[in-house]
């Protein structure tokens, strides 16, 4: 359930864990992106599409794209990894 919250969102799946920090951490980036495309889009929608066409924001926009695919990668893998140690700890031995 951890990996499965964390992909749809970085850091639900670490909230969920209960690791409140680690949630916030991982959560800040994906924000700072919506907000980030959020005050492209205030323009209206041709400054938008007219900004997304220049080869600079588009380059941006890519690597924007692959940095937020490896952080929720990185973010899915922390929520497993919590959820393994929890499930080891709660094991009998």
């Amino acid at each position: 359930m951890a990996v499965l919250l964390s992909f749809l969102w970085p850091g639900l799946g670490q909230w969920y864990m209960g690791r409140r920090i680690s949630a916030v951490i991982y959560a800040i980036p994906p924000i700072l992106v919506a907000v980030g495309l959020l005050s492209l889009a205030l323009g209206g929608l041709e400054s938008l599409v007219a900004r997304l066409l220049d080869p600079a924001v588009a380059l941006l926009v890519l690597a924007g794209i692959a940095a937020l695919a490896v952080w929720r990668l990185a973010s899915m893998l922390h929520a497993s990894w919590l959820a393994v140690t929890r499930e080891r700890k709660a094991a009998p031995r």
